[in-house]
């Protein structure tokens, strides 16, 4: 029991992080993650804050999953729709509501990269930190990877696939639309390699923390006792 409170405080820190590094790139105005910066694309065409869709692009995936797996969608994983909820509520709450960031604007183009490489960080910090709790995964990734299943098609080719057709619907509409081209910059293309690169370090840090906590809950949490 407290190890599966442990892993959902641990999921929990890992969602609100990844809220915090998109809200960070958002903020650098270098652009965001390829499928942040076509959520936000949307949200400038639709009026609707980016979050906000992101949390409608989230659930499709729930139900995507629900659709492909049927009675083969395993319960915890319903847990899926909370994250997508929270997560858009978080990512609403650092780029519109809270005071201190809903109004900033990076005053020079070195600070702008600071904001960037930082939101990439913590981006790849929280993915980690998620994929290391061993609770559930996270909606886009998960949706892919029962389509990797499906479709018999390596999970990192089409969830790259997702990346390239995210940039290409942004970039539609941010020329049918005449939007600015803050949502897709160099900072989106940077994350498309620093965050995969930088997985492989953070993703064993994250193990190694995760695991630790544990020991101190319970020295015998490994043993398999309770």
């Amino acid at each position: 029991m407290r190890k599966n409170v442990l892993n959902f405080t641990w999921l929990l820190i890992g969602v609100s992080l990844i809220s915090i590094g998109i809200a960070l790139m958002n903020k650098s105005g270098l652009g965001q993650t390829a499928y942040s910066g076509f959520a936000t694309a949307i949200g400038l065409v639709s009026q609707i804050k980016s979050g906000t869709v992101l949390i409608v692009f989230n659930m499709s995936c729930v139900v995507g999953q629900i659709i492909l797996l049927g009675k083969a969608f395993h319960k915890l994983q319903w847990l899926q729709v909370i994250v997508a909820y929270l997560s858009g509520l978080m990512v609403n709450f650092w780029i519109y509501d809270f005071s201190l960031t809903s109004t900033y604007v990076p005053g020079n183009y070195l600070i702008q990269w600071i904001l960037t490489l930082l939101g990439i960080i913590v981006i790849s910090i929280g993915v980690a930190i998620v994929m290391a709790s061993e609770t559930i995964k996270m909606p886009l990734e998960a949706f892919v990877l029962v389509i990797s299943d499906r479709i018999k098609r390596p999970f990192a080719q089409l969830r790259t696939l997702v990346d390239v057709i995210s940039i290409i619907l942004g970039l539609l509409l941010v020329l049918i639309f005449h939007l600015g081209f803050e949502t897709l910059r160099e900072g989106t293309w940077i994350s498309m390699v620093l965050l995969g690169t930088s997985m492989g370090i953070t993703f064993p840090l994250a193990q190694k923390v995760l695991s630790f906590s544990r020991r101190i809950l319970n020295p015998k949490l490994n043993q398999g006792t309770l």
